[in-house]
């Protein structure tokens, strides 16, 4: 494609001659010998290959044949865009709004052309003849009479158009939206484990549920929980996202599934840690860790957690402290209460490993984090903890963790959602929004966008293009600087684009009212006639004083 517009730009008849010859043999001899040779298979039996070569026939016989009939004296006009129609409208349209293929045409136009304009002022006279061609052809379209109605199809074509084309646009994404949100698929978590540590020591706590312990809500409790959070407008709005197959409550035994295997040494640093003396703050953490289904969703484990800093005079760390100073005793009913450890709400998002607490259920509704009341159990040989749900009787030690889970997509859009084309998709929706918002008008475009009549101009840049091939440079920047005033100059435009039927109007106006005046101030002596005509042609500006006034001898 290159090299056949730089021999058509640089008129190389030999150059052209040789490249067809050569690329012909080449094609034949890849196709026909190469390509069998590597994929062992004959010519007649690549469909694939066949389909490019016909293409290439088609190509190589317009090239000679372009060949044969030499190359234009003046490159002017297009050679597949010569009239000024619809369809040559449509064509040119759609051949500019291919990416970088106007630009890299114009570009190589300016570089193997002989010219005195420089880049700048190429492509800005590139611009101005694609948009005036663009006015002719849309002006040869409208051949309406004044005062005429627009036709009901042509306006509901339109529209009709333009909500074709939005339900191209828009139809995929509601499809994508409906089949996450609505038709996806529920990710309820098969096991849960949680587990309370003390700084980076050994952890106090571990306990892990299975799907025994694992309930999921029935339609009656998720309205009642709804009414009871219809106090809160965040709360109603974040239950309203869910089903009441999405929530599952977890209860899970008190009693720690494995023993306090700490160290002796260990064992007195910690009591250190939590001593009065001690000024340092502790950390007591709660986490919590989701385990899903790897048939559903990707995102297989999820983890979140929530911690308490226990400074030097709070109660929660002098509790701790006896329980754990209390090595003797065996069984003790003590325990240490700890305010607001975790939540009872937490929300399992379907694009995150992380299981952030549900805050807005928090918001407004009255409900705090969960109170936790810990107690240390001995025996000869092994010490473990128990944990107690505040809002429980002392002699049954479980928790209960309430689980939101957003829905994941179908297996079936697994393809769409991970490959990345959501991204891609929208990216393509906002360039075509902004298209047409381009093709809807603008009110900074309406004095070159609304020019009547158009054929001066066309003929002043066909004039440029002939002083190009003709070496006229002179010629060609006068005539450049011509065009370029005529955009500077609104004045001039105006003069320039009359219609033609207006200019025809104008023209038997004056001349009737050159009749009148001179029939009803002829003079019966021969001595006047000539100071009235005197008269009348220093009341008409020359061509040589307007162009002077004008400040440009070449726009007039």
């Amino acid at each position: 494609m290159f090299f056949d517009r730089i021999r058509y730009l640089l008129h190389c008849y030999y150059f052209g001659l040789v490249y067809h010859i050569l690329l012909m043999v080449g094609v034949h001899v890849f196709l026909f010998w190469f390509v069998p040779y590597c994929d062992n298979r004959p010519f007649n039996q690549n469909c694939f290959a066949q389909i490019w070569y016909f293409f290439k026939a088609v190509y190589f016989l317009l090239s000679a044949y372009q060949i044969r009939c030499g190359y234009p004296g003046v490159l002017t006009t297009m050679y597949v865009f010569p009239q000024y129609g619809k369809l040559d409208r449509v064509l040119t349209k759609c051949y500019r709004i291919i990416p970088f293929l106007a630009e890299v045409k114009t570009l190589m136009d300016y570089v193997f052309t002989k010219t005195t304009l420089t880049r700048s002022e190429w492509f800005n006279f590139q611009s101005i003849y694609a948009e005036v061609y663009d006015l002719e052809c849309s002006k040869s379209e409208k051949d309406s009479v004044r005062g005429a109605l627009q036709e009901c199809c042509d306006k509901f074509g339109w529209f009709i158009g333009l909500v074709f084309v939005l339900i191209i646009i828009f139809g995929p994404l509601f499809a994508l939206y409906i089949g996450i949100t609505v038709l996806g698929v529920t990710n309820n978590p098969m096991q849960v484990s949680m587990k309370i540590s003390l700084g980076s020591f050994e952890p106090l706590f571990q306990v892990v549920a299975d799907s025994d312990h694992i309930k999921v809500w029935t339609e009656t409790e998720f309205e009642n929980f709804r009414q009871d959070l219809s106090i809160s407008k965040n709360a109603e709005e974040f239950v309203k996202d869910f089903g009441y197959r999405q929530i599952v409550t977890v209860t899970v035994g008190g009693e720690s599934k494995r023993i306090w295997t700490i160290s002796p040494p260990q064992y007195e640093l910690l009591v250190d840690r939590l001593s009065p003396n001690n000024t340092k703050p502790v950390r007591l953490l709660f986490e919590w860790t989701l385990t899903n289904d790897p048939a559903v969703t990707d995102i297989v484990t999820s983890y979140g957690s929530n911690s308490v800093m226990l400074e030097q005079s709070s109660e929660e760390r002098k509790h701790l402290y006896q329980l754990l100073k209390q090595t003797k005793r065996i069984n003790t009913t003590d325990s240490a209460i700890i305010m607001n450890l975790f939540p009872q709400y937490v929300h399992s998002q379907s694009t995150s490993s992380t299981v952030r607490p549900a805050y807005n259920l928090y918001q407004g509704t009255g409900k705090t984090f969960t109170n936790v009341r810990l107690t240390l159990r001995r025996n000869d040989s092994f010490t473990w903890w128990r944990v107690f749900d505040d809002s429980t009787p002392k002699e049954k030690p479980n928790l209960q963790l309430t689980i939101f889970s957003d829905k994941v997509s179908h297996p079936h859009w697994d393809f769409i959602v991970s490959m990345g084309w959501t991204t891609l998709y929208l990216s393509i929706v906002l360039a075509v929004g902004g298209l047409i918002r381009q093709s809807c008008g603008s009110t900074s475009t309406i004095m070159f966008q609304e020019l009547p009549n158009v054929k001066r101009i066309l003929e002043l840049c066909n004039d440029i293009y002939v002083a190009q091939e003709n070496s006229m440079f002179k010629l060609e920047e006068l005539l450049y600087a011509k065009l370029i005033f005529l955009y500077r100059s609104p004045t001039t435009l105006i003069k320039w684009t009359k219609p033609e039927s207006l200019k025809e109007n104008e023209n038997e106006l004056n001349n009737s009212s050159q009749d009148v005046v001179a029939t009803s101030n002829a003079a019966p002596s021969n001595d006047a006639a000539p100071s009235s005509n005197a008269a009348s042609n220093d009341d008409a500006p020359s061509n040589d004083a307007a162009s002077n006034g004008s400040g440009c001898c070449c726009c007039c």
